[in-house]
C-alpha cells in the first residue's frame, strides 16, 4: 500500500503479533486494499491527513462573523444536530452543527454529517487542547450524499476567525 493520506506504508512480510488470527488479519489486509488501492492517483496538490475528530461548524455572515440568535441555546437544543457538544457551547451564538472530520489539509477540511447544510459560508470550530478552539471560516465547495444516511463535504478555509466556543 502506497503512503496515501500520511497512512504507513503496509508491509505484508512483517509477522503477525503472538495471538493474531491469521483470518481476521487476512480480512483487515482485504478491507485496507480496497479501501486505499496500491494504483490510486492523489490528484490533490496538499498532502491530507486523516483527521478522525469533532468539529463545531456555526453559521456565519460573509465576513465570519456567527450569525446572532435571539436567546442562547440550551445545550438540550443542539443535541438532535450535536450528540456530544463542548461544555461552553451555550455561549454561542448561530446555528452550531456537529460534524465527523475525515481528512485535514493545510488549506482545507473534508467531513462527514447526517444533515445537509444550507450556508456555503460556515465557521469550523476545531479543539486543540480542551476547551481552546481553533476556528477557520471555510467556504463550503463541495457536498455529496454518500448513500448510507450521511452526507460528505469539504472546503477551503479563507482565513482565521474567533471560534464562537471561546469563552468571553
Amino acid at each position: 500500500m502506497d503512503t496515501l493520506l500520511g497512512l504507513p506504508e503496509f508491509r505484508q512480510s512483517e509477522p503477525l503479533l503472538p495471538g493474531t488470527d491469521p483470518t481476521i488479519a487476512g480480512q483487515v489486509v482485504n478491507l485496507l486494499t480496497l479501501a486505499y488501492p496500491p494504483t490510486r492517483v492523489e490528484r490533490r496538490r496538499e498532502q491530507r491527513f486523516p483527521y478522525p475528530h469533532i468539529v463545531y461548524m456555526t453559521e456565519c455572515t460573509e465576513d465570519g462573523t456567527p450569525v446572532a440568535v435571539v436567546a442562547k441555546p440550551a445545550i438540550n437544543d443542539l443535541l438532535p444536530i450535536a450528540a456530544e457538544a463542548p461544555n461552553n457551547v451555550g455561549c454561542a451564538p448561530g446555528r452550531i452543527i456537529a460534524v465527523v472530520g475525515k481528512h485535514l489539509s493545510r488549506s482545507g477540511f473534508g467531513f462527514f454529517h447526517k444533515e445537509p447544510i444550507p450556508n456555503r459560508l460556515m465557521i469550523a470550530s476545531f479543539e486543540g487542547r480542551p476547551k481552546q478552539w481553533t476556528a477557520f471560516l471555510i467556504d463550503l465547495t463541495w457536498c455529496r450524499f454518500n448513500g448510507n444516511g450521511w452526507y460528505d463535504s469539504g472546503g477551503r478555509f479563507l482565513k482565521i476567525v474567533p471560534s464562537p466556543l471561546n469563552s468571553d
